[in-house]
């Protein structure tokens, strides 16, 4: 196996293109996405044209409108962004088995086969961002590194700061992107977090490498411990295949757009989704999983994560939706708040060892082989269990 390098789809305003997108006959107006019609209503997404007259994410419509007279707010279908976000990875599903959401309008991708010391990958960054664009006229930023988040962020930089929207960040760069950056790009800093460090006089990413981890911890509690995980996961050495020291884990997350969850079958069904999704990266990569992580976030901030450990290591669906919906109900159980973000994480991946108190179950095994092939053809919302049609509008897959 090759080394990899994980790329990132980013679409800016991703809902903002798609409502452009619906919207022929109006199309010359600035437009921006609220949660719904009223003018208290939050902005959840900001076409270009509309950023120009200083409305930004977060907004009120009523606020948004004193900015501009003649803006044009509307809302998006949830099976109407499904439809588009469906239609992107259908595409990037060529390049590539390992695909997963990383949020809204933004995608991971595993890529192989980029030729020696990755000389290949420009062009490969660059026919991601032509494909995704043909789906999705509008800007689309790509970003590739060693892992996922290095790679969103790689993204980021490229969609504000970059002319071509692309920016490839090999082995051994990452200082060079990183350190100038501010502490705001990592996805654990949010703004009264990004005020926390500014009093430490620490602004930039590079700044914030150098800050002793006990005093992260004493400033930041249990997100000064996330920081110093996210700091680790940017500086990890590039992985090598399996069985030559490789260390994965495979994770994927779910965030609420406007109004937190507090649905129990709602979260659930989420949980099962963002659980088949990981279970399919692991399939590609023909391993098991020993142990499977869920961490909640609640509405005040607050964090916890709980883990459920497989004795062999399991790969198939069913068997990991278990051990995810057991830890899930345990910490939905602790705190009666409403949920912000979920996030589902495997380790201590592995070979596949046979059972031996267990008769193999190849029907099994067959079945799932099946719906991942209908998945990655048609999209991962091509096959769905019964349970979840009930819930499924609210849902992100």
């Amino acid at each position: 196996m090759t080394p990899q390098l994980i790329a990132c789809v980013l679409v800016p305003n991703f809902l903002a293109h798609v409502a452009m997108a619906t919207q022929h006959s109006t199309a010359s107006k600035p437009l921006i996405v609220a949660a719904s019609l009223t003018d208290r209503a939050p902005v959840i997404a900001v076409h270009p044209e509309a950023a120009r007259y200083g409305i930004r994410i977060g907004m009120l419509v009523w606020a948004a409108r004193r900015q501009c007279t003649d803006l044009l707010v509307t809302t998006v279908a949830p099976e109407i962004a499904e439809e588009a976000a469906t239609a992107i990875e259908r595409v990037l599903h060529e390049y590539t088995d390992e695909l997963a959401r990383g949020g809204r309008g933004c995608w991971t991708l595993g890529l192989y086969a980029l030729g020696r010391d990755f000389q290949e990958a420009d062009a490969y960054a660059q026919t991601l961002q032509q494909v995704a664009q043909g789906v999705l006229p509008g800007p689309v930023a790509v970003g590739m590194g060693r892992g996922a988040m290095l790679a969103q962020i790689a993204a980021t930089f490229a969609a504000t700061a970059v002319p071509s929207g692309r920016k490839v960040v090999l082995p051994g760069e990452e200082p060079a992107l990183l350190n100038p950056l501010p502490v705001r790009m990592l996805p654990e800093v949010g703004t009264q977090t990004e005020q926390v460090l500014a009093k430490l006089g620490v602004t930039t990413i590079g700044q914030l490498q150098r800050v002793p981890p006990h005093l992260l911890v004493e400033a930041l509690g249990g997100r000064g411990k996330a920081l110093q995980r996210s700091l680790a996961e940017l500086h990890r050495p590039t992985p090598q295949p399996v069985g030559m020291g490789e260390i994965l884990t495979i994770c994927s997350a779910w965030q609420t757009d406007a109004a937190s969850c507090g649905d129990t079958a709602q979260l659930l069904a989420q949980a099962q989704i963002l659980t088949e999704r990981v279970g399919r990266s692991l399939r590609a990569r023909n391993l098991g999983c020993g142990r499977l992580t869920v961490r909640v976030q609640w509405v005040d901030g607050a964090a916890r994560e709980r883990s459920y450990h497989f004795t062999p290591r399991r790969d198939l669906d069913r068997q990991l939706h278990t051990g995810g919906q057991s830890v899930l109900l345990a910490l939905l159980g602790e705190r009666r708040l409403q949920v912000e973000q979920l996030v589902v994480t495997l380790d201590d991946l592995g070979p596949l060892q046979r059972d031996l108190f267990a008769a193999p179950d190849e029907r099994a095994r067959g079945y799932q082989r099946a719906v991942d092939a209908v998945k990655r053809r048609w999209g991962t919302g091509a096959i769905l269990q019964a349970g979840l049609l009930r819930v499924l509008r609210p849902l992100r897959f």
